[in-house]
């Protein structure tokens, strides 16, 4: 067992730094990043004035059939728009002068849905005969086809609630996946996990990266006792960076 570089190190710790999603995805492979094409039929925009020059349509699109969890969802900007039948395959945002074009998207995490605001200016009737509005998405998330290791669903957990703020949730998830993707690929459910950690590093205890990282265990498994027994604790996001960082070891030096 060799373990990682220091250059190694330092190159997995600036990746979660600057982009820790891409990490989840590509390097601990938690999530999953496909491009989706989705139509819907007819949209209902009845009750839309013509005196209305201009207003917002609202498009709500679920996922919950090929998603257990999303995270991001992007419109290609240049690949959603009308099936009209007089233009063959073209996809159309606007007709006779009026126009259909993305103002926002958003999405909800674990009702799996999408929701577009478009708008709309000119007369809506333009709109009218057109059947089927067509889109390309690039969406990560969990699929429902892909069984995930509860680690790595624990680690969707931890983003989400890292992105909205609640930083000791996300350190508990985190330690969750630490702790969970330690045991299953140690096949041990009984050894204190600080021994347990110990005895995976082997041979790369020796190293000078692995130590720094063994001497910060102590501290975040102190963290995640006092979180988890109501006691509290003041977590920063060097703290979840940490965490994933030991995860990353591990998980190179299993490969």
């Amino acid at each position: 067992m060799i373990g990682c570089s220091a250059e190694h190190i330092k190159a997995i710790k600036r990746l979660i730094k600057k982009d820790m999603l891409t990490y989840l995805i590509y390097g601990c492979k938690a999530m999953d990043r496909k491009n989706l094409t989705v139509e819907i039929s007819k949209l209902d925009i009845s009750g839309y004035s013509k005196e209305t020059k201009e207003f917002t349509h609202f498009i709500h699109h679920s996922l919950e059939n090929e998603y257990r969890f999303l995270y991001e969802v992007k419109v290609n900007d240049r690949s959603y728009g009308y099936k009209h039948p007089d233009f063959d395959d073209e996809l159309i945002t606007e007709i006779n002068g009026s126009t259909f074009r993305l103002k926002e998207s958003s999405i909800s995490a674990y009702k799996r849905t999408v929701e577009l605001a478009m708008n709309i200016t000119g007369d809506p009737d333009d709109f009218y005969n057109v059947h089927i509005f067509k889109m390309e998405l690039e969406v990560t998330g969990i699929e429902s086809r892909f069984e995930k290791a509860f680690w790595q669903e624990s680690l969707c957990t931890m983003y989400h609630l890292y992105t909205i703020g609640n930083l000791k949730g996300a350190f508990m998830n985190a330690f969750i996946a630490l702790e969970g993707y330690l045991r299953v690929i140690m096949n041990n459910t009984n050894t204190p996990f600080q021994r347990l950690y110990e005895s995976l590093i082997g041979a790369s205890y020796e190293q000078k990266q692995a130590q720094k990282l063994i001497k910060k265990i102590p501290q975040l498994a102190r963290m995640r006792n006092a979180i988890m027994h109501g006691h509290g604790s003041d977590v920063e996001k060097k703290h979840i960076e940490d965490v994933l960082l030991q995860l990353a070891y591990i998980h190179d030096i299993k490969r």
